[in-house]
């Protein structure tokens, strides 16, 4: 039998922005957790800060909600996850530094489908796989132990071919589900999906809405996000490099 979990696709507090599931869920699981501090909130635009991860999520329905936000965000300590084109012109008028465009790709249901069964154990990861992540994770960027022991922390699963980790999955800092990544022998056996739904049910237990980031232009995670049923973000979203010494 299928475990159902709380729904996860509702709304804690409704503020004067009108939020939805696709383009806000890193917006609405800061305010399920608790740990935000409304910075703006009209019904032109919304900036959350998450107290937590120290990163701002941002949306704006017209220019001078979008300055206004930019006014009260600049020079402090975070990023900023922007959506939408008004954010975005705003950010590039001010030469800020932004992202590939992605998408959120969010689970919209409360029981993950079943897939294929594999030869494979999923086991929460621990420290001692911080060498193998940040040797395997092709996003070199973030493949760096500091980065790594913090997401193991927040809660990462492996795939394990007897005792031999071959493959992972964890949450960005963000709160999206993440740094997936296979072993090349072992791909297209349905690993990658799996690692996906377990993450997805690990979410779902916490009452969160899960989901991911997809860049536009990953065609091989888009086809797994749309093989899952996840449900794509109208807007395109920017992460926004506020600290301008950033690299």
């Amino acid at each position: 039998m299928q475990k159902h979990y709380e729904k996860s696709t509702t709304i804690p507090a409704q503020p004067n922005f009108q939020l939805t599931i696709t383009d806000h869920p890193d917006i609405i699981n800061c305010m399920k957790q608790g740990t935000y501090e409304m910075i703006y909130d009209k019904a032109d635009g919304i900036c959350v800060y998450d107290q937590v991860n120290q990163l701002y999520y941002a949306d704006a329905l017209n220019t001078q909600a979008a300055e206004t936000i930019l006014q009260n965000t600049m020079h402090m300590t975070g990023d900023l996850v922007a959506r939408g084109v008004i954010m975005k012109q705003v950010c590039e008028q001010r030469n800020l530094r932004l992202s590939k465009p992605y998408q959120f790709a969010v689970f919209m249901e409360t029981v993950p489908q079943k897939v294929v069964q594999i030869p494979y154990q999923i086991h929460k990861l621990t420290k001692d796989a911080i060498p193998y992540i940040c040797a395997h994770y092709s996003y070199k960027p973030l493949a760096i132990p500091k980065y790594i022991e913090e997401r193991i922390e927040a809660g990462m699963l492996g795939a394990f071919h007897g005792h031999q980790l071959i493959a992972f999955i964890g949450t960005h800092d963000s709160g999206s589900i993440g740094l997936l990544e296979v072993e090349t022998k072992h791909q297209r056996k349905g690993i990658g999906a799996v690692l996906t739904l377990s993450m997805i049910k690990e979410q779902l237990k916490k009452g969160l809405i899960p989901y991911a980031e997809l860049f536009t232009d990953n065609q091989k995670s888009r086809k797994m996000a749309e093989k899952l049923k996840l449900k794509l973000s109208k807007s395109l979203i920017y992460w926004v490099y506020l600290d301008v010494n950033e690299v």
